[in-house]
């Protein structure tokens, strides 16, 4: 995670100036009266980003039925905060690593959903008390305008704060046996150097009950517009944020530069002949979906939204009409955790396994999206309030965006005689947000489609994290953790894990949980011939026999159906169809993957604990594993309870050179599928466009 990227997104994305409490006097009884327009001010120092060169549209005014699940807004953010600073027992000089809704139980959510019992709006917020190396966590309640709790959490680390790292580059700068190792590789020019800032894992460093640390690694980036292009290879530094020193310097050998600065801006590379023509993405009468405070109706579809600072872009809600009446599918989705592994075993690079949702959040990481280039010039756009480091409100400006695009066909069949052409085009509609997390970039979708599939679709880019490498010669031993870029520079391999935990809600809270496999059938007098195979649904009934990976030769599938419909013999739900995914390769004993435990298994189910939402635990900053689904997954019983499910899918990169100097985009993802959850196909209904003729052309 580098410094410098949170320092950019904290000078320029959140754009206005932080909302003092006199533009807040208290608390609105509306949680969707906006806050009063701030006054832009530039940060000292810093260049703002600039405005998109096609505006997106507005977003609609916040303004319609608000619902207990909505995000806490400028108004609650700012009250929180003041309540905490005011309260006795808010440690001095503590910082905000954290403040977001303390979201309702899904009984309480029932009961103001049905019976009008509103329960009171609550914050949660987790402090960190750097000179005591303490993590603090609170709960404020809104309503009654008090803090409810305000404690220490021992023997846990907050995740990492913006001020950390850039503070933690800061007295890296200022080593002098950093400043040696640079004038040793002939680099002169400190300020040249771009110091990337890292959680610090457990391997060979003291874990969450020592010292509060961060790693520092070094590149030199010249002025290119890739920062990444040219790493300081084998120097990493440790500082220690309470004591504010380097406690270590490991130097693992000199690496001459690379010499390829990577450049990939427009300037740099641009060739007018690969730029095509104009394609006009427009919508003349407006977009099909209605936004109605946080939540949007599109078609049979109606889900709530928020932009979480942790999880990023999260659903409530989820529900499809089907005939009369809507049909509830989930509570609540959203990415539990990502981690990236890297495959190098040597001293620099084995302990790199960056958990980016628990260490650092991907939605406070959100990049403001342009139109045009990050969403299509139809995309709605949406602000997102948080809390900086002191507990100051700032508004995330473009952090999440709406819109339409074309799906492909939908469903087809052509006849000769008569002739006749049945043919619909499929539309979709994407919620989606950009979250940069220093070299990586990752596009985080949720996709609705017309015939009742819901998918989470991510895309990877970004720049490839590299290494500095000797010239090859005839003395050189193959490489087979990483892949030659360039003469001077390669590429380790990696992968990229992501957990999705899906609150479940299929036609009710009371589902089961089924897995499906396809296996060929015997020889037998029924199938003399064998060419059968045959298709099984098995129920799952317990937590511990819920841990389950895939298995392709089974073509291996996971439905969650309403007890009602299994009660009729035919399960009724929605089913978890895998794309693209991997297995984990650390060994199971390697510290990365005791800190990251969830990867043990594909799949895992859970009984719905509102205190279990993050698949690596809490805080797994420091952290020596065995948190999260490990402990969660405890053999409780799923039979017709309601039911949580946490699917893991991830990408091995093997680096290409063709991933040089910048990455396009690799997308990858899962879907939940309707499966008997219809009586026929539901996009049967999409009528013809218009403009089109019946006929075949």
């Amino acid at each position: 995670m580098s410094a410098t990227t949170l320092l950019f997104l904290a000078a320029s994305a959140f754009a206005q100036a932080p909302v003092s409490p006199a533009q807040l006097p208290g608390l609105s009884t509306s949680y969707y009266t906006p806050p009063p327009a701030a006054v832009s001010a530039p940060v000292p120092g810093m260049t703002p980003l600039p405005e998109p060169p096609k505006p997106l549209f507005a977003a609609p005014a916040l303004a319609g039925v608000a619902s207990t699940l909505d995000p806490l807004n400028a108004r609650e953010l700012m009250r929180a905060s003041s309540l905490l600073r005011e309260d006795s027992r808010f440690p001095q000089g503590a910082l905000f690593a954290t403040l977001s809704l303390d979201e309702p139980t899904k009984s309480d959510y029932q009961d103001w959903a049905v019976y009008g019992s509103t329960p009171d709006r609550k914050a949660f917020g987790v402090l960190l008390q750097r000179e005591q190396n303490a993590t603090y966590e609170a709960v404020v309640n809104l309503t009654r305008g008090k803090v409810e709790r305000l404690a220490r959490k021992p023997g846990v680390q907050a995740g990492l704060l913006v001020e950390e790292l850039t503070s933690a580059a800061a007295i890296v700068r200022r080593d002098p046996n950093w400043q040696a190792a640079l004038r040793r590789r002939g680099i002169n020019d400190f300020s040249a150097v771009l110091l990337d800032c890292w959680a610090p894992g457990t391997a060979g460093v003291t874990g969450a009950d020592g010292p509060r640390l961060v790693r520092v690694l070094s590149f030199f980036k010249g002025k290119s517009s890739n920062l990444y292009a040219r790493p300081v290879e084998g120097l990493v530094a440790v500082v220690d944020m309470a004591s504010r020193s380097v406690t270590r310097l490991d130097d693992t050998g000199e690496v001459d530069l690379s010499q390829d600065d990577g450049a990939f801006d427009e300037q740099s590379v641009a060739q007018p002949a690969l730029g095509p023509k104009p394609l006009q993405l427009a919508q003349a009468e407006g977009p099909t979906f209605e936004v109605h405070g946080w939540q949007v109706r599109w078609l049979n579809w109606t889900f709530r939204f928020a932009l979480l600072p942790r999880e990023g872009p999260v659903l409530y809600e989820v529900a499809y009409k089907d005939g009369a009446g809507t049909r509830k599918i989930l509570h609540r989705a959203s990415l539990s955790e990502m981690v990236v592994p890297y495959g190098d075993p040597s001293a620099a690079w084995s302990w790199r396994g960056a958990f980016d949702v628990g260490e650092y959040g991907v939605g406070r990481l959100a990049s403001p999206l342009e139109a045009g280039t990050d969403v299509p010039d139809n995309a709605v756009a949406f602000d997102a309030d948080f809390v900086d480091d002191y507990g100051k409100v700032l508004t995330l400006k473009r952090a999440l965006a709406l819109y339409e695009r074309d799906g492909g066909l939908l469903w087809k069949h052509y006849t000769l005689d008569p002739e006749a052409n049945e043919s619909r085009r499929a539309r979709e509609l994407v919620l989606t947000s950009i979250a940069v997390i220093g070299n990586d970039d990752y596009g985080l979708n949720w996709v609705f489609h017309q015939d009742g599939t819901l998918e989470f679709e991510a895309d990877l880019t970004g720049v490839l994290l590299a290494k500095g490498v000797l010239p090859p010669d005839e003395t050189t031993v193959e490489d087979r953790y990483s892949v030659r870029l360039s003469t001077r520079l390669a590429a380790p391999l990696h992968q990229h894990f992501f957990n999705l935990r899906l609150d479940f809600d299929v036609d009710g809270p009371e589902n089961r949980l089924y897995e499906e496999t396809v296996t060929p059938a015997p020889y037998s007098p029924t199938n003399p011939t064998g060419n059968a195979f045959q298709a099984r649904l098995r129920p799952i009934e317990s937590e511990r026999e819920a841990r389950r990976n895939l298995d392709v030769g089974e073509q291996r599938r996971w439905l969650v159906a309403s007890v009602a419909s299994a009660k009729d013999g035919h399960p009724a739900g929605y089913e978890i169809a895998p794309g693209e995914t991997s297995v984990p390769y650390a060994d199971a004993g390697s510290a990365p993957r005791r800190r990251a435990g969830f990867l043990d298994y594909a799949l895992w189910a859970t009984q719905y604990n509102p205190e279990e939402m993050y698949a690596a635990g809490l805080y797994p900053n420091q952290a020596a594993g065995g948190d999260g689904l490990p402990r969660y997954s405890s053999g409780k019983s799923l039979d017709g309870k309601d039911l949580v499910v946490w699917y893991t899918f991830g990408i091995t990169h093997i680096p290409r050179t063709e991933d040089w100097p910048i990455m396009s985009v690799h997308k990858a993802g899962v879907k939940l599928v309707p499966v008997g959850f219809f009586k026929q196909n539901p996009a049967l209904g999409v009528p013809r466009p218009k403009s089109t003729s019946p006929k075949a052309q």
